[in-house]
C-alpha cells in the first residue's frame, strides 16, 4: 500500500494480515466461549431455585460484556487513530487475557459467596472493553494493508477468523460435553477452554509486537480532541446509518449461534454433545459467506455490475429472516431444524464484509478505526449481545413459544434495512 511514496512489501503485508487474523481469532474465542457454557456458569455463580432464572441471569452477564464494548470502541478506537493500530491491538489482547484469566480461576459461589458473581461480572466487562476496540483496530489494519482490488477480501479475513473462533468454541463444548459427565463438567471441565485461551495468547502478543503499520506517522490523527468529535460534526448521518447497517447480522447471528444451542438443551431431549456438534456446521457456512462477501465486494466495485453494493446485503437479510422463521416453526423436527440452522448463517453473514468495507471506504483514515469500532460495537451491544437475554425472556413469558422470538428479530431487521437508504457511499472509493 502506498505510504509517503513507499510500498508495503509482500512479507510486511502477510505479517500484518497474520497478526490481525491470529490475534482476532484469540480475542473472539475468549469473548464467545462464555455463551456456550452459560447454563453451567449460571448454576455455579448465579444459583437460584429456578434453573431458568439462573440461565437468564447468566445470559444477562453475557450481555453485560457487550455493554462495555461501546466504551472500549471509543477509548481504543480513538487511541488507534491517534497512536497507531499496533499499540491499540496490543492493548486489546492484554485486556482480554486478564478477563479470561479471572474467569478461568475465580472460585464458585459455593466457595466465596457473593464475591464470585461480582468477579465474573468484572471479568466480562473487561472482555467487553477489549472486544469493543478489537473490531476497529484489526479491521482497519487489514483494510489499510490491502490494495484496492482486494480490499473486500482482506476485510473478510476479520470475520472469517471470528467464525473460526466460534467453531473452536463450539468444538470445546461438543468435546467436553461428550467426554465428561455432569459432575466433571461442573467441577472443573468448564474451566478448560478459558485456561486454553491463556496458553495461546502469548502467540498473538508475539506476532502483533512485530508488525509494521501501513500508515506513516504524519498520516495519523494528531488533533488534540477525540475523533468522535469530528465524526459527529462532519459525518452524523453516515455514522448513524453505519450503526444500523450492522444490526440485522448482529441479531440473527447471535440468535442462531449463541442462543439456539442453549435453547435446544432446555426444550429437547437431544444430548448436549450432539447439539454442539450439529451447531459446529453453521460457522462453516459463515466462513463461506464471509469469503464470498469479500470477493463479491471486490467484483461489484471493480466491474460495476450493481449500481451499489448495498443491494446485495439487503436481499440476503430478507432471505435469512425467512429461513429463521421457517426454522423455528420446525423446532420439533431436529433434522430439518439443524439443516436450516446450518444454512441460515450463510445469508446472515454474507453482507458483513460488504458493510464494513463500505464503511471503511467512506470515512478518512484519521477517524476510520473509531467509526468502525463504535458503529459495530453499538449495534452488537444493543441488538446482538442482548438477543440471547431478550429471546430467553420472551420464551419464558410465552411458555417456550418459538415464534415469540420474532417479536424481537423482525423489527431489528427492518431497522437495519432502513439504514441502507440513509447511508451515502463515498464516490471515489479511495481508502486514503
Amino acid at each position: 500500500m502506498a505510504n509517503n511514496g513507499k510500498i508495503m512489501t509482500l512479507c510486511q503485508r502477510r505479517h500484518a494480515v497474520a497478526a490481525a487474523c491470529i490475534g482476532n481469532c484469540l480475542e473472539w474465542f475468549d469473548f464467545g466461549i462464555y455463551g456456550y457454557f452459560a447454563i453451567v456458569i449460571g448454576k455455579l455463580f448465579f444459583p437460584a431455585e429456578n434453573g431458568a432464572i439462573s440461565t437468564l441471569v447468566s445470559f444477562s452477564v453475557f450481555a453485560g460484556g457487550f455493554i462495555m464494548r461501546p466504551l472500549g470502541s471509543l477509548v481504543i478506537g480513538g487511541y488507534s487513530d491517534r497512536h497507531g493500530r499496533k499499540n491499540a491491538i496490543l492493548l486489546t489482547i492484554a485486556c482480554m487475557g486478564l478477563g479470561s484469566g479471572m474467569i478461568a480461576f475465580v472460585p464458585t459461589y459455593a466457595s466465596i459467596g457473593i464475591a464470585a458473581p461480582i468477579l465474573i461480572t468484572i471479568a466480562r466487562l473487561l472482555q467487553g472493553f477489549s472486544s469493543g476496540g478489537e473490531i476497529g483496530a484489526a479491521t482497519t489494519l487489514l483494510v489499510e494493508s490491502a490494495d484496492e482490488r482486494h480490499r473486500g477480501f482482506f476485510v473478510s479475513l476479520q470475520f472469517i477468523t471470528q467464525a473460526l473462533s466460534t467453531m473452536i468454541s463450539i468444538g470445546f463444548g461438543a468435546i467436553l460435553f461428550s467426554l465428561l459427565n455432569d459432575e466433571q463438567i461442573y467441577s472443573w471441565g468448564w474451566r478448560i477452554p478459558f485456561i486454553f485461551s491463556l496458553l495461546i495468547i502469548p502467540v498473538g502478543l508475539y506476532i502483533r509486537a512485530n508488525i509494521n503499520e501501513s500508515l506513516a506517522e504524519d498520516e495519523k490523527y494528531t488533533a488534540g480532541y477525540h475523533p468522535v468529535r469530528e465524526i459527529i460534526g462532519k459525518y452524523p448521518r453516515n455514522f448513524i446509518a453505519a450503526i444500523g447497517m450492522v444490526i440485522p447480522a448482529a441479531t440473527m447471528n447471535y440468535m442462531l449461534l449463541n442462543y439456539i444451542p442453549t435453547y435446544m438443551q432446555i426444550v429437547s431431549n437431544l444430548n448436549s454433545g450432539l447439539i454442539y456438534t450439529m451447531t459446529m456446521v453453521a460457522p462453516l457456512f459463515q466462513i463461506a459467506a464471509y469469503f464470498s462477501g469479500g470477493i463479491l465486494y471486490d467484483r461489484i466495485v471493480r466491474w460495476n455490475f450493481l449500481k451499489t453494493p448495498k443491494i446485495f446485503p439487503i436481499i440476503c437479510y430478507c432471505i435469512a429472516i425467512s429461513l429463521i422463521m421457517l426454522m423455528i416453526l420446525n423446532i420439533n423436527h431436529p433434522t430439518f431444524f439443524f439443516m436450516i440452522l446450518a444454512i441460515a448463517p450463510f445469508f446472515t453473514s454474507i453482507g458483513t464484509p460488504i458493510n464494513i468495507t463500505l464503511i471503511a471506504a467512506s470515512f478518512p483514515s484519521c477517524i476510520r478505526t473509531t467509526v468502525i469500532a463504535v458503529s459495530y460495537s453499538i449495534s452488537v451491544t444493543i441488538f446482538g449481545g442482548t438477543t440471547p437475554m431478550v429471546v430467553s425472556a420472551l420464551m419464558e413469558i410465552s411458555n417456550n413459544n418459538p415464534l415469540s422470538s420474532m417479536i424481537w428479530l423482525l423489527p431489528t431487521v427492518f431497522l437495519g434495512l432502513l439504514s441502507y437508504w440513509f447511508f451515502s457511499e463515498r464516490g471515489d472509493k479511495k481508502i486514503y
